[in-house]
Parts: structure tokens; sequence; C-alpha cells
């Protein structure tokens, strides 16, 4: 009986739980706010720009490689004689910057070369005035002595006239028909001597041109008793010291170059797609 009891207690307890539910529903749907309407806003989708530049991208990988110098040069003496002067860098190893002094041979017997061809030259100059002087006189002497034949040439036909009158002697015939020939003979002589006067000036101003090449000469070999530094480089091999006689040619060193250097590395075969992209270029034009 009381397994009974139990059963019906239940029953009534879940169809109490049922209705309890039931009326909860309807009391939220009756009670809950109604829902105002509103118009539908329309909002426009965001866009963001950004401005797009063409540019190269270094392309990196880790490889190792050796340097090597792309220019070298031996350090040799261009003109013979005493070194007077080395620089301070100038030594095995040393850092010798573009264009500075490395070596120093001794310059006065070269400061005396150039005096000399200078010199040299002004004397070619001054015979060249010369020359132009001597045609100058010349053309005037030429000119006066052909007037002084125009007229002795007219004194003479007079007196041809007079030796047949019998007013003047042979004698005096004589003497001046001697004088019209000398001063032809003058004259040919001025002729003659103006004639030489273009060889003369072609002559003196071609000792000039090689008097002002041996200036020049001069000049190249006085600037070659310095030494310059051809580029920015480190000395191997280093030679000679202060006071010792040189022959030209001799080597004193080896520079090389560190303003340009070739970096040799092995391209891993994984990155040579990389390195060619689109391009035509060859694994040999790699840098």
């Amino acid at each position: 009986m009381s397994f009974r009891r139990e059963t019906w207690i239940n029953i009534i307890l879940c169809i109490g739980f049922l209705l309890l539910g039931v009326l909860s529903f309807v009391f939220l749907k009756f009670t809950k706010p109604g829902l105002e309407k509103r118009p539908e806003e329309v909002r426009a989708p965001q866009l963001h720009t950004r401005t797009l530049k063409l540019k190269d991208l270094p392309i990196k990988f880790e490889a190792y490689g050796n340097t090597s110098s792309a220019a070298q040069a031996e350090v040799r003496i261009e003109v013979p004689g005493k070194i007077v002067f080395l620089s301070q860098n100038f030594r095995e190893g040393g850092i010798l910057k573009r264009g500075e002094v490395m070596i120093r041979i001794d310059q006065r017997e070269y400061h005396l070369a150039l005096e000399k061809a200078r010199a040299t030259q002004l004397a070619k100059g001054a015979s060249l005035e010369q020359v132009l002087q001597e045609r100058s006189n010349l053309k005037k002497s030429l000119e006066l002595s052909r007037k002084n034949l125009t007229l002795n040439e007219k004194e003479l036909k007079r007196y041809k006239e007079m030796v047949k009158e019998h007013t003047v002697t042979d004698q005096a015939y004589e003497n001046i028909l001697q004088k019209v020939q000398q001063q032809r003979l003058q004259v040919l002589g001025h002729e003659n001597a103006l004639a030489q006067i273009p060889h003369k000036i072609t002559l003196q101003r071609a000792n000039i041109s090689s008097a002002r090449i041996s200036v020049q000469e001069a000049m190249i070999r006085l600037e070659r008793t310095e030494i310059r530094a051809p580029f920015t480089g480190k000395l191997n091999d280093r030679k000679g010291e202060v006071g010792e006689f040189l022959g030209m040619g001799v080597s004193l060193g080896r520079l090389v170059s560190l303003e340009s250097l070739e970096l040799k590395i092995p391209v891993p075969q994984s990155e040579i797609k990389t390195l060619l992209g689109n391009s035509s270029t060859g694994i040999a034009d790699l840098p």
C-alpha cells in the first residue's frame, strides 16, 4: 500500500511541476515588453588604402667566402737618384692614402735641369726675335740700296752721254760705273739675305718647340721624383731605405688596393633561382 502511495505522490508532483512551467511560460509571454521597430540603418563598408612602391629588396642568405683586391700596383722608382724621404706609413703592412707622397728622390739635380731647359727656351725665343729684327733691317736696307742704285744708274747714263761729248774724262765714267756695279751687288746681297729669312724663322721656331719639349720633359722628370699612392691601399714586400741610391725601375714594394675589393663566395644551389629571378643573367655574371 505504501508503494502505491509513493507512486501517486510522484505523479502529482510531476503534474504540479508541469502546470507551474505552463503558467510561467504564459505569464512571461503576456508580460514581456513590446519591441520598438526602428528603420534599418545602412552602413557603408570601410575601406583602408595604402600606396604601394616598387623597390628592390635585398636577397639575404648566409655564406662564407674570401676577399681579394681588385687592383694592385708595383711601387717602382721612375727616375734614378738617392732616396731622401719615406712616408711614415711606408712600412710593411702600412696603409697609404690616395695621393700620399710615399717616396721622394733627391730633386736638386732635376731642379737644375729644369732651370737649364727654361733658360735654353728663353735663348731660342730671343734668337727668333733677332731674326725677325734682321728681316726688318734687311727690308729697309734693300729699299735704300735700290733707291741709291736707281739714282746712280741715272748718273751713269748721264756720264755716258757726257763722255761722248768729251765733257768728262773716261776715268770719271769708270768710277761711276764701278760704283753702280757695287750697288747692284749690294742690292743682290740684300735680296739673297732676305730670301733666307723665312728658313731662319722656321728653324728658330723649331728650336723653340724643341726647347719647350725639353722643359716639359724636365718637369716630368722632376715630378717623378715624388712617388704618390695611386689609390688607398696596404703596402706589402716593402724595400728601400733613406739615403739609398736606386736606379730607374727598381721595385720598393707592392700596394694592394683597399678601395675596391672582390668577394668570392659559393652560391648555394637553392639560392641560384632566387638570385637570377626572371632575368637572363648567367651564373658566371653574378657579382
